[in-house]
């Protein structure tokens, strides 16, 4: 049986601000109304940069925080800031003739919003530390309970020794969503430090099982084929894997119910989505296939959905970015 990982906790005050922003960046969904007050005018200014670059934003987001977790938390020289949000420029779809210059000015731009951030919370890894408490207690509990059932459910109760990884590095960072985190490089994950569950019929533990999972995942793959992982939907069927694995641990009581609960808080994904998972993981109990063999075919039928949208919007003629759609999103032609 493999050994559970374990988790080294610590704070991590860049990545708090930087998560701070990319909520904010978001327009939606911030649950800390002064710092987005705070932060907004430097955000918004970055954003508008992006767009007027015809950058991806979500990938320079993604790009942004993924870096900033690889590095150890404290001041980031200058020189250092502009050559990491350079490179997530690229990651975006930049032009490396222009993208030095246009780091430069985020560099600016984030250093304004780091300010602000930092006024708001002048103790913020002390707070982080104690706000991160109860869930580390709650993760010493249950945690190894729940990667040993998670285990069996994808080896069909025979995983290998070298499933989970020795040890992982886990970040506390500050609450702006009411719940967050994500996996970056090298075997780490950053969480909110939440000291309530935002809700009760998912508690934040879950999510630490989820995270560390991925990474598990991640690190399986790479070993064995050299991919990685996000080129099947890993990630979604590691979902209802957990919940079950909650289920036997009388952590959630109804694992199908708590489906699109999950898609809409570890995800950030709609509700069709929800839909298709609970459709997979009933075929998934029924027929007992091994979980490469599963999570294959659970790509199919994303895909299947994803082309019948389009149809569909094909079908109808609708034009996503009409002259009413840029004005409902606060963009206009001469944006």
């Amino acid at each position: 049986m493999p050994r559970p990982t374990q988790v080294r906790w610590s704070t991590h005050g860049r990545l708090s601000m930087l998560h701070a922003a990319h909520v904010v960046a978001g327009g939606a969904g911030c649950v800390d109304a002064a710092t987005e007050k705070a932060m907004a005018a430097p955000v918004t200014q970055i954003n508008a940069r992006l767009v007027s670059e015809s950058l991806d934003v979500y990938r320079f987001w993604d790009a942004v925080i993924r870096t900033a977790a690889v590095r150890k938390d404290g001041p980031v020289q200058r020189k250092a800031a502009i050559k990491d949000y350079e490179q997530a420029l690229l990651d975006a779809g930049g032009s490396e003739l222009q993208s030095e210059q246009t780091a430069s000015a985020i560099a600016d731009l984030f250093s304004s919003a780091g300010s602000a951030f930092d006024r708001r919370f002048p103790k913020l890894n002390q707070q982080l530390e104690l706000r991160g408490r109860p869930l580390r207690e709650a993760w010493e509990s249950y945690g190894p309970g729940l990667l040993n059932q998670i285990s069996k459910k994808i080896w069909q109760g025979q995983p290998p020794d070298d499933w989970w990884p020795a040890k992982v590095n886990g970040y506390w960072v500050q609450p702006m969503r009411g719940g967050d985190g994500g996996v970056a490089p090298d075997g780490r994950f950053w969480i909110e430090a939440m000291l309530t569950d935002a809700h009760r019929e998912l508690p934040e533990v879950l999510r630490i099982a989820y995270l560390v999972t991925l990474i598990a995942v991640d690190e399986h793959i790479r070993q064995r084929s050299g991919e990685q992982w996000f080129t099947l939907p890993w990630p979604e069927a590691v979902v209802v894997v957990v919940l079950d694995a909650a289920a036997e641990l009388d952590l959630v009581d109804d694992p199908e119910s708590r489906i699109h609960l999950a898609v809409r808080h570890w995800l950030h994904r709609d509700l069709w989505l929800g839909e298709i998972l609970k459709e997979w993981s009933s075929q998934w109990h029924s027929t007992g296939a091994v979980m490469p063999v599963a999570v294959k075919a659970l790509a199919k039928m994303i895909d299947q959905h994803r082309r019948k949208l389009a149809d569909d919007i094909e079908s109808a003629g609708l034009n996503l970015l009409d002259d009413e759609m840029l004005s409902e999103l606060g963009l206009t032609d001469d944006d």
